[in-house]
C-alpha cells in the first residue's frame, strides 16, 4: 500500500507544475468559455449521415489491438504487461 501512495504523490508532484503552467484566462475568455456552446459545436463536426460500406476498403484501415494483462503484480510494479 504505500507503495501505491508514493506512486500517487510523485504523479501529483510531476503534473502539478504542468498545470500551474499554463496561460491564465482573462475574464472575457472565461466567461466565454462557460457560456459556450458545445452541442453547435459538436453538430458542426458531423458530416452528414452515417454510410455502411456495403465491402471492405481498397486499402485497410490503420489500427491498433493492444491487450494489457493487469493483475496484483501490476499494481505491485505500477506496470501493465502486453500480451503478445
Amino acid at each position: 500500500m504505500a507503495r501505491s501512495s508514493v506512486l500517487v504523490t510523485l504523479i501529483l508532484a510531476l503534473g502539478l507544475p504542468l498545470t500551474c503552467s499554463a496561460r491564465d484566462m482573462s475574464l472575457q475568455e472565461l466567461e466565454d468559455w462557460f457560456n459556450d456552446d458545445t452541442s453547435a459545436r459538436i453538430a458542426a463536426v458531423n458530416e452528414g449521415e452515417l454510410v455502411f460500406l456495403a465491402s471492405p476498403p481498397a486499402k485497410p484501415v490503420h489500427h491498433h489491438h493492444n491487450i494489457l494483462t493487469v493483475d496484483d503484480r501490476t499494481v505491485d510494479s505500477g506496470g501493465a504487461a502486453s500480451v503478445p
